[in-house]
């Protein structure tokens, strides 16, 4: 149950990020509209910046009021000779349906995408009907908003439900909720009690999931439509249908606008902060679930504040862009390889070759001289101030040594370049951010090139209120961030660690090395990416290790005997849930 729990608060938060980019105009009453919103009502009569708040109000109208025209007839059909009405308004409305089909005209095959509008003139209410039918059939209202790129809450909760049923598969139920005034979605497993089921509502302008329990909804609220996941996309019978839909739609919002919309009467708004919706508005504590199966198998929640709250979400999109950049993971990491032997000869072959992949290139970081590391990366390292670091203070001193300024063209001795050249290899290790850039071009890393990737996005991300440290420890040998704030105790930072194969945000404390965590180097973070300056020349070196490791590719083409079969590796490998000391443990599944 607990990992069941927590993979369904990653897929959740992943559909209200995929909700929230596609109705990018979100619904006039939404105070995250209003790009000027921190101006006084003055400034804003001075000076006007209701561009976002009216072009939000002319796509919601259009989905409200004037779709339901270009509903197919086909779907009202299906609406009307359904046998699965749950309320009575819905049954009242496919008979008030039939009753129109048996007064029109005789119709199109059931297939032919043509709009209601065309029966306009012979029924009038035959658009109303189609409208209403839209507020009972969560995928057509999805479908409007994704076309129409808007929505208030009842359209943004359609468009989650219809998502969660293609992400989750069926042991999970998915449900269509609505208390007075707002709609939204929920989803749980049938063994979890009702509080513990997770809401995603992405209408609230600091969206994410949240338990039950804890939503404005909770207690008041009713079922509209249950259904379990599917865990799979539309056939591509229904992708067609619906592509004519949203045909349609697209040109009927492009009729409404420049026909229609200029003589509606503007309604007026009423603007809403759009926080989430809690019972206690007061109340700035939120309860996450604290996920550790190897360390204990029942599940706990710890209670933490907003500012940790918010520091969470900031782990959890720094994890997620780490596991995106490094796709090939390290060679001891079991979720690397599609499945183990015994599941077929053509499993095994793909296995092996993804074992044989992953080798070469963690081989192409670490055994080669680090050739692709320029002299000005060198120069860059000996100039820089390492403070009271003994050790790279020596290495600095024999690099300024070996590219001390000498006559153009002169050759170095050979023993002062093959010293300058396990050099390189050392200044790669010792610089963080050198080392994350040539781990992203290689797009392979273990915990140490995980590490430092996460190190260098945290630092961008949060502000300088918080501090992003190293650390390791021993047993295991591993390495990973940690992040918090100074007056924080070290038992309430975060972890961050990507090498996890279900990797997430962890406190300190609940940590499989919570009592033997050692902090390495540590900065303040900065809040702002890196100059465009600096950002080009990292870029830049990312892009000559990719190219550099083509090169080492087809020159090691013809020569894969180095390289462990499967088999032999598959003793080295781990399951990849956080690590603990008792290999044991390690082989726990899920």
């Amino acid at each position: 149950m607990q990992s069941d729990y927590a993979r369904a608060y990653v897929i959740a938060a992943d559909i209200v990020d995929y909700v929230r980019e596609q109705l990018s105009y979100g619904s006039a009453n939404q105070k995250w509209n209003d790009k000027n919103a921190e101006t006084s009502q003055n400034e804003r009569q001075a000076n006007p910046s209701s561009a976002p708040i009216h072009e939000a109000l002319m796509r919601t109208q259009f989905i409200d009021h004037y779709s339901g025209r270009y509903l197919p007839e086909s779907k009202m059909r299906r609406f009307a000779l359904s046998q699965t009405h749950r309320s009575e308004e819905q049954r009242d409305l496919a008979r008030r349906i039939r009753h129109a089909f048996m007064w029109s005209e005789t119709p199109e095959p059931d297939d032919a995408p043509q709009a209601g509008a065309q029966r306009a003139d012979t029924h009038s209410d035959f658009v109303a009907l189609a409208q209403a039918v839209l507020q009972y059939k969560p995928r057509l209202l999805a479908q409007t908003a994704y076309v129409v790129r808007a929505g208030n809450d009842n359209h943004m909760a359609a468009l989650a439900y219809t998502g969660a049923r293609y992400r989750f598969d069926s042991s999970y139920v998915v449900q269509l909720m609505q208390m007075p005034g707002h709609t939204f979605c929920r989803i749980g497993m049938p063994a979890w009690p009702e509080e513990r089921w997770w809401v995603i509502d992405p209408w609230p302008r600091d969206a994410y999931p949240v338990r039950f329990e804890h939503h404005l909804g909770y207690g008041c609220s009713e079922l509209l439509v249950s259904k379990p996941g599917k865990g799979a996309p539309d056939s591509d019978e229904k992708e067609q249908r619906y592509a004519a839909l949203n045909s349609l739609m697209a040109e009927g919002l492009r009729d409404f606008r420049e026909k229609t919309w200029p003589d509606v009467k503007k309604p007026t708004l009423t603007m809403h902060n759009c926080l989430y919706p809690t019972k206690d508005s007061i109340s700035w504590l939120y309860t996450v679930l604290v996920r550790q199966p190897d360390v204990e198998l029942t599940p706990r929640y710890e209670r933490i504040s907003r500012r940790h709250e918010e520091a969470r979400i900031v782990v959890a999109g720094t994890i997620k862009d780490v596991k995106a950049k490094l796709k090939y993971g390290s060679k001891n990491q079991a979720w690397n390889f599609d499945s183990d032997p015994a599941g077929g000869p053509q499993s095994a072959s793909q296995s092996q070759k993804r074992l044989a992949e992953v080798s070469m290139r963690l081989n192409f970081l670490r055994e080669p001289p680090a050739g692709h590391l320029s002299d000005e990366e060198m120069r860059r390292f000996a100039d820089a101030d390492h403070g009271n670091a003994t050790y790279r203070i020596d290495v600095a001193g024999k690099i300024r040594r070996l590219l001390s300024c000498e006559p153009a063209g002169s050759e170095q001795a050979a023993d002062d370049q093959k010293a300058l050249e396990k050099l390189r290899e050392e200044v790669l290790v010792g610089k963080p951010r050198l080392l994350a850039y040539a781990a992203l071009g290689a797009e392979v890393g273990n915990c140490g090139e995980f590490a430092c990737v996460s190190y260098m996005l945290a630092r961008q991300r949060f502000g300088p209120e918080y501090m992003v440290h190293f650390a390791t420890t021993a047993i295991p040998e591993h390495q990973f961030c940690v992040v918090g704030m100074k007056d924080w105790p070290l038992s309430d930072w975060w972890v961050i660690d990507a090498w996890p194969r279900d990797a997430y945000p962890v406190l300190a404390k609940h940590y499989f090395a919570h009592e033997n965590i050692r902090l390495g180097d540590g900065k303040p973070g900065k809040g702002v990416p890196h100059s465009p300056e600096k950002e080009q020349r990292y870029v830049r070196f990312r892009d000559d290790v990719a190219r550099r490791f083509e090169e080492y590719r087809q020159s090691r083409a013809t020569n894969s005997a180095n390289t462990k079969s499967l088999a032999q590796a598959l003793p080295n490998m781990y399951n990849c849930l956080y690590p603990t000391a008792d290999p044991v443990k390690w082989r726990y599944r899920l």
